[in-house]
């Protein structure tokens, strides 16, 4: 495929890149050519290397992409952790627009289309420490559909995690039971679909764990989900006996384990986001019984296949290399897997040198694309 020589001296940011039906990749950059500039990066086929640098002091956190106006949805934060409200940037790159601002309102997760022209979900966190799941309207109001408590209310949810959202309208939330403040990992979790194409969605149950009901198989779950275009739903679960799981679960039928740990070649679950597509496909991070961290893909029947592994050879725009890095280090697998509808998969890695004395020479991304 096509190499963009990315200027030496640039680094990606912390936050899991998109990865767009036709291959382009946007990424959120800390350093570019060795200049502090704070910005947005990406590579196309069609139109090469586009970047967004954000204002100075500033910085754009929780990237989305809205593949009906092809625009990037994204918070301005100062270096203050003050919101300078939520922006868009056009397709161009160029043309950029304050679609909300509130100074009420802090953004906790990435604001994500919904499938109505300039309608985005937000979690958002108000001064009392209370959450709620909101919409942002493309002239700027915003209406709560989901509430935690607070002191002056007696919502059944104490906490409102990150949510998952789909442009056709279907969105998964995790949530913690209990008052204001009520916050203790005892408290009952479970988590909930909404479908924010009807006009006053109503929360449906997909999954809840043994400390909400004691039936369940599960005894929590992580906050590690995925989230297709119908409201199907793969989750990290943590199950009876000590061990984490991947189940697959679709509104009104049974959740089923797709995976669990120390079954097979997964030792353990990295502690990333998964991704799924609209074919079943999933993609995530782990480590094998060998203790090599990689990228996996399964499906709806759990068939496993690895995609990368510590200690591969690859192929890159500078020359072969290998997956991994020298010295101490917490990982060799960059941020988390990405798949699109295709079946193409972009793993991002940390890489070396195969000399008597391996020097780490950066970060790559490859993508993996199905076998006809």
């Amino acid at each position: 495929g096509a190499a963009f020589n990315i200027p030496g001296g640039t680094y990606f940011g912390l936050e899991d890149p998109l990865f767009l039906e036709n291959q382009d990749i946007i990424a959120k950059f800390l350093v570019y050519a060795g200049e502090d500039k704070v910005g947005i990066l990406r590579w196309s086929r069609e139109m090469g290397l586009s970047k967004y640098f954000s204002p100075e002091g500033s910085f754009p956190s929780g990237i989305s992409y809205d593949s009906q106006t092809k625009e990037l949805h994204f918070e301005q934060v100062n270096y203050g952790y003050f919101s300078e409200g939520l922006m868009t940037l056009a397709q161009d790159f160029k043309t950029l627009r304050r679609s909300f601002f509130d100074r009420r309102y802090l953004f906790t997760s990435s604001p994500q289309p919904v499938g109505v022209e300039g309608v985005l979900v937000v979690r958002d966190q108000l001064s009392d420490a209370s959450q709620a799941l909101s919409l942002v309207s493309r002239k700027g109001s915003i209406s709560p559909v989901l509430e935690s408590a607070t002191r002056d209310t007696k919502n059944f949810y104490s906490y409102i995690f990150p949510h998952l959202a789909q442009q056709s309208g279907v969105l998964a939330v995790k949530v913690r039971h209990g008052q204001a403040g009520e916050i203790a990992e005892s408290r009952g979790d479970e988590i909930l679909l909404l479908d924010l194409r009807n006009p006053q969605p109503k929360p449906e149950r997909l999954l809840a764990d043994r400390d909400l009901d004691p039936s369940s198989e599960f005894a929590g779950f992580d906050n590690t989900g995925a989230l297709d275009q119908d409201g199907n739903l793969a989750w990290i679960v943590r199950l009876r006996d000590g061990r984490r799981a991947l189940v697959l679960k679709s509104l009104h039928r049974e959740a089923r384990v797709l995976i669990k740990e120390n079954d097979g070649e997964i030792a353990r679950f990295s502690n990333f986001h998964i991704a799924m597509n609209q074919k079943g496909d999933i993609v995530f991070r782990a480590v094998d019984k060998q203790g090599l961290e990689g990228v996996w893909r399964t499906n709806r029947e759990g068939q496993l296949k690895a995609l990368l592994r510590e200690n591969d050879r690859v192929k890159t725009d500078q020359g072969p290399a290998f997956v991994g890095v020298s010295g101490e280090f917490g990982g060799v697998i960059y941020m988390s897997p990405q798949i699109n509808s295709k079946g193409d998969i972009l793993v991002g890695a940390y890489l070396r040198t195969d000399e008597a004395s391996p020097r780490n020479i950066g970060v790559g991304y490859f993508v993996v694309e199905p076998i006809q």
